[in-house]
């Protein structure tokens, strides 16, 4: 390339074999390129034998559009040995013709999944994930898709990003319980305790009767009188 649009960057230089009259030159645009139509031209260099022989194509257009599409990304997270989904939400720019092709890139090793076809009504694209139990525990922050549109008979393609993965290690299984152990039934409650009947009430007799027995035991009770000495004979 004899020079580039700002923004764009493509191969240093490629070769075309012998007995073969053309190649290509691949080239990127940055999101930030500049929306124009640019003038370039592609110089060529060869061994005639004599030395070296250059020629220089002539100035051809090169359109530099905005992006038929953008996608924006939901994170996923699985764990290893398990399925999940990629979901990204599509927001048409203009129009384009026909189903353009679109592919996961950049998934860890062992996240298998499958191309989806979109078209100018899609809304959301859905690539279903498989892992493996070996598939790379952590963040995988790469993930972009490739878009290919194809526009005059001519692939379009977008490379359009980012998107996140996280691959968690599966937790261990739970330990079994031991079963709980029986509740002893409880005891009993002990009964209430019967109150006490109020005392009878003693008629005068009784009353008396008892105060006299009261003062028998007591005289029982009581210890006895020395005896009196014998009286001296009278002289």
């Amino acid at each position: 390339m004899l020079w580039l649009p700002p923004g764009l960057n493509a191969s240093g230089s490629i070769s075309i074999a012998e007995g073969q009259t053309e190649a290509n030159i691949s080239m990127n645009a940055a999101g930030n390129a500049e929306i124009n139509t640019w003038k370039i031209a592609v110089r060529g260099q060869s061994d005639a034998g004599q030395g070296p022989l250059m020629v220089c194509t002539p100035f051809a257009n090169l359109r530099v559009a905005e992006m038929y599409l953008n996608l924006a990304f939901e994170q996923s997270a699985v764990e290893q040995g398990k399925a999940t989904e990629v979901v990204i939400h599509m927001t048409k720019v203009y129009d384009f013709p026909g189903a353009a092709k679109v592919e996961l890139i950049g998934l860890p090793n062992k996240v298998l999944t499958a191309p989806q076809d979109i078209t100018k009504d899609t809304k959301d694209i859905i690539f279903k994930l498989t892992t493996d139990p070996t598939s790379p525990a952590g963040n995988h922050q790469n993930l972009f898709c490739r878009v290919i549109v194809t526009e005059n008979a001519e692939p379009v393609v977008h490379n359009i990003g980012t998107g996140k993965l996280r691959i968690d290690v599966p937790l261990p299984p739970k330990k079994t319980d031991p079963p709980p152990m029986p509740v002893a039934a409880a005891a009993p409650a002990a009964p209430p305790p019967v109150a006490a009947a109020p005392p009878k009430r003693l008629t005068r007799l009784e009353q008396l009767r008892l105060d006299q027995q009261e003062k028998d035991k007591a005289k029982k009770a009581a210890p006895a009188a020395p005896a009196a000495a014998p009286a001296a004979p009278a002289k």
